[in-house]
Parts: structure tokens; C-alpha cells; sequence
């Protein structure tokens, strides 16, 4: 936390008791968003590796010795937890989570979402670690475990009106094997979820935010995507235009530590006490919804709890206002295109580049990352904030897939920011 640079003015002159401040700091390698409000004081923070010269790239124990170090220090407690790391990594960053976490008395139980993807350049095994975690400065606790099945399944948060509740890491039932259909392994994913949904008082239609890893991605989306809507359906998700609500979404290739056919992490929000809260999806105006072309998510889900208003983009590719995709083969234009796909989406309600919290962007090989670079240094956008990882993306001919989440002191609900 020391030699930090900000990223841009502190906002909390002037501002009403119940509205956020919102401050931005970055350093090489880690940045951190923190939201101030009452109470409660929220950090949405980036880890990356940093350069060893000895070793060629920072330890996974090194690592996570700086983010435990972190979190005992700010006395906040971990929310949610997504680590991006070469698959074959899992049992080296387990271990050296668990030591660091353990020697600084950090309870991690319940909240890691472990991605298995390839960083893009460098020796280190981990591309990067991305957290939200929260303190109370009047000492209380603010994050509880969510419990199942005599285990830890999840975090909940409850500040300022509004329950969050955070699943990390959600898979088909143990006991389907590779005979199964790999369609049976997705509606029991998405079946799964609704149980623990459920056991805790909630439902899909709480769900804001999905973040879906499939191994073998291109070898059965169609066949993932038909399974999602089947189960929506029964949800009662989807209806017509006026009753549909479907989160925001990212699905994307990644590697499961169990070898499971398909993972889910899941944030859903709850209203509290009555209080007025605006949670909406939000139309993309240079894309049509991905429902059109068969996928079972929103482009955009806005939060507003009346003291912030925070934006979940789905992962987003170059695709167009007809569902087709755009400059198929060229990185570069690819990028260029996604991240003007998330600037007016971010602008609907009011945000820029300038409110991003999280950022990663899914790249098909580790050659596009310097297309990726470059197409984002022109928007402004702050790499630092970027974890890259190597993926594959829906569509063969897609190269790059971007998922942001943002944040920023927001004017009552009922008015847009």
C-alpha cells in the first residue's frame, strides 16, 4: 500500500453522509478501488505478480504473502475471490493460499473461484487475483459464511439496505462422470446453484451476476447455452420482454481443479428492510441481447443502492448490432471494437473507463495481449487494472473477450446517475 500513485481525485468533498467516496490508487502490481459509506468501507483490489529477476516471476507463496498482508492489515474480510492461474498451478496456489491466510489469521473458507487459464506472458503461474472484500469501522462483522451441507458454500454481505451473497465456485453433482451427457452436467450446475439459492431464502431471479468456466468451451456452447435457458425457463426467468430477467453473465473456457465439466460462481442481491434499490438490466446500444442469438444472459446489470451505483458488463466480444461477429482474425480491431461496446454501455448509466474496479480481458493466445494493449491504451484505459489470461471465447473466430465491473458515487435511486 505504499507508494501508491492515484488514478484519480478523491470525491469526498462535498458529499451527503449517505452517499459513497469513492478512491482510486495503483502501483505496480496491485491496484485497489475503495468505497467509503457510513460504516463500511469496501476495497475491490487487483493482484498481479510481480517481476522476480532471480526467479523470473513471483511465487504463488510470495503472492499471496502480499495479499494476506493486505487484508490483516486493512482488518476487511473477503467477500468474493477469483484467481487466475495456469490450470496445472491449483494444488501450488491452494497450499501457499492456505499457509499465508492461515499465518495471518484471514479466513479464505468459502470464497476462492480458482480459473484455470494461462497467463499470457511472464513465469509466474498465476496471471492474477482479484478481490472484494470489506471492514467495519465499528468493529462489527460485515461478512458472514453462507452454509450447506455441513460446509462453507459462500459469503454474505449486508451494508447499506442491500444483502449480497457471493457462490465461488458451483459444479454438477459429484456423482455424474464423463458418461453423462455434458448437458446433464450443465442443468445440474445450474440446478445446484437454484438448491443453494434457495437455502438461503433466495432465488434466481436475486442472481445479478454469473461468471460460468467450461474446459472444453467451442466443443459444446450450443449444447451449454440450451441447458442455461431450459433451466431459466423453469426458473421463470424467461417470459417476454417485459418479465424477462436474466443476469449478467461471463462463459468462457476455463479449467475446473476437480476436473468438473462446467464451474459457476454467482452474485445475487437482495433488497433489505424494504429500502429502496434499483437493479436493472441494461441494453447494450451497439449490440442486440444476447438472447436474440440463443445465450441466456443481460449485457449489463446495474445496482444502484441509493449511495452507489455499480455496473456488472458481461464478457463481452466483437460482435455486432446483428449478433454476427466483427473483424473476425484481427485482435486489434477485435479489441477495439469490445471495449467501444463497453463504453456506451458503461455511459447508459453514467460511468466511464475512469469507474472500473475489475477488468479481464480473455485472450486466445498470448500473442494478442499486445493487440489487446493497444486498443485499450487508446481509450484510456489503466492496464494496471487488467489481469490477462489466455482463453478460448464462444465463437472460434473471436480473439478477445472483455468482462468489467465499475463503480461510482451515485445520486439517489430513482435518478439516473
Amino acid at each position: 500500500m505504499k507508494a501508491e500513485e492515484s488514478l484519480s481525485r478523491r470525491v469526498r468533498a462535498e458529499r451527503p453522509p449517505s452517499c459513497a467516496a469513492v478512491s482510486r490508487f495503483a502501483a505496480d502490481p496491485v491496484t485497489r478501488v475503495e468505497v467509503a459509506y457510513g460504516p463500511v468501507r469496501e476495497y475491490f483490489v487487483t493482484f498481479k505478480p510481480g517481476a522476480m529477476p532471480e526467479a523470473g516471476g513471483e511465487t504463488a507463496e510470495s503472492l499471496y504473502g502480499r495479499i494476506a498482508e493486505f487484508l490483516d492489515g486493512a482488518g476487511c474480510q473477503i467477500v468474493q475471490e477469483r484467481c487466475y492461474a495456469d490450470p496445472g498451478a491449483y494444488a501450488e496456489v491452494a497450499a501457499a493460499r492456505a499457509k499465508a491466510f492461515e499465518r495471518r489469521n484471514v479466513d479464505g473458507d468459502g470464497a476462492l473461484s480458482f480459473v484455470g487459464e494461462a497467463p499470457c506472458e511472464g513465469a509466474a503461474a498465476i496471471a492474477g487475483v482479484q478481490l472484494w472484500a470489506v471492514r467495519g469501522e465499528d468493529g462489527s462483522p460485515r461478512v458472514t459464511p453462507l452454509l450447506a451441507d455441513g460446509r462453507r458454500v459462500g459469503r454474505r454481505f449486508l451494508a447499506h439496505g442491500l444483502g449480497y451473497t457471493a457462490l465461488p465456485c458451483v459444479g454438477p453433482r459429484p456423482e455424474l462422470g464423463p458418461e453423462h451427457p455434458r448437458g446433464e452436467h450443465a442443468r445440474s450446475m445450474f440446478n445446484e446453484v437454484g438448491r443453494l439459492l434457495a437455502g438461503a431464502g433466495l432465488a434466481y431471479r436475486d442472481v445479478v451476476r454469473t461468471w460460468i468456466y467450461v474446459p472444453e468451451l467451442l466443443a459444446w456452447y450450443d449444447e451449454f447455452n440450451a441447458a442455461r435457458r431450459r433451466v431459466f425457463l423453469e426458473a421463470g426467468l424467461i417470459g417476454d420482454s417485459e418479465t424477462n430477467w436474466l443476469p449478467a453473465s461471463t462463459g468462457i473456457q476455463g479449467r475446473c481443479p476437480a476436473g468438473r465439466a462446467c464451474t459457476m460462481g454467482v452474485l445475487a442481491a437482495a433488497r433489505a428492510n424494504g429500502t429502496p434499490v434499483r437493479v436493472e438490466m441494461v441494453a447494450s446500444p451497439g449490440q442486440c441481447e444476447a438472447f436474440e442469438y440463443g445465450s441466456a444472459f443481460s449485457r449489463a446489470v446495474e445496482v444502484h443502492d441509493g449511495c452507489s451505483s455499480r455496473m456488472y458488463v458481461s464478457g463481452t466480444a466483437s460482435i455486432g448490432g446483428g449478433g454476427a461477429s466483427i473483424h473476425p482474425g484481427d485482435a486489434e480491431r477485435q479489441a477495439a471494437h469490445t471495449l467501444g461496446v463497453i463504453r456506451e454501455l458503461l455511459a447508459a448509466r453514467g460511468h466511464g473507463f475512469a469507474d472500473v474496479a475489475h477488468l479481464t480481458a480473455f485472450l486466445k493466445g498470448p500473442e494478442h495481449a499486445e493487440d489487446f494493449r493497444r486498443a485499450a491504451a487508446r481509450e484510456g484505459l489503466d492496464l494496471r487494472l487488467a489481469v490477462e489470461t489466455v482463453a478460448d471465447v464462444c465463437r472460434p473466430e473471436l480473439l478477445v473477450e472483455i468482462e468489467v465491473m465499475s463503480i461510482r458515487a451515485a445520486a439517489p435511486a430513482g435518478r439516473r446517475s
